[in-house]
């Protein structure tokens, strides 16, 4: 069966609750310093309880370190070189272009077929073997006078070189200035023994 509802008239009013009377007043005092004492020492120790964080579980084995790739450029400069048979022996820091059957060949300022340079020795060879050359990449000499045209052994430091139209391969402070060569950049020397050769377009006079 339900549960009739009782009109209010008919409801009896509760009585309100005693209050809890303590006999002693120092009693009640020692009661509650005891209390609150409990809920600081509750408040301070969960201040100080560990987080979840301080739970958390270390890996067994920490993975290795991964190292960075090989760069293959670093700062503008190529590391690589690429190998070829030359025409003539070359040694390093000749000018060089590649011919219509991809030999090596001398360049030289003073000709349609030989002013275009695709960069420098780095290996020299004799005719017919293996050489190796580079482009936009330093090359050092110790001693430069058998590629410069006034056959000076050292460079000048900051100097742009051209390449020689009177020496095969070689390179030049002043470009030429004889109508129908050609004024081709090489690059620039970063060192007395040091050609940092970033070949340029050729211009002819």
């Amino acid at each position: 069966t339900g549960c009739w509802p009782v009109p209010a008239a008919t409801m009896p009013m509760a009585k309100p609750p005693k209050k809890t009377r303590f006999p002693n007043r120092r009693f009640s005092r020692s009661a509650s310093a005891a209390t609150c004492g409990a809920w600081a020492a509750i408040v301070s120790c969960a201040a100080t309880a560990p987080t979840l964080e301080s739970y958390a579980l270390a890996p067994e084995e920490a993975p290795p370190p991964v190292e960075p790739a090989p760069e293959r450029f670093v700062q503008g400069i190529w590391d690589g070189s690429y190998t070829a048979l030359p025409e003539v022996a070359v040694e390093v820091g000749h000018m060089i272009h590649l011919t219509a059957t991809n030999l090596l060949a001398l360049s030289r300022a003073d000709a349609d077929d030989t002013a275009l340079v695709a960069g420098v020795v780095v290996a020299g060879a004799a005719a017919g073997h293996a050489a190796e050359w580079t482009v936009d990449h330093p090359v050092e000499r110790p001693d430069w006078s058998a590629l410069t045209e006034d056959g000076v052994s050292l460079l000048e430091p900051g100097a742009p070189y051209f390449l020689s139209a009177r020496v095969a391969g070689g390179i030049s402070l002043t470009p030429p200035a004889v109508p129908g060569q050609w004024v081709v950049p090489v690059g620039h020397a970063v060192a007395p023994t040091v050609l940092h050769v970033t070949p340029g377009t050729p211009v002819r006079l």
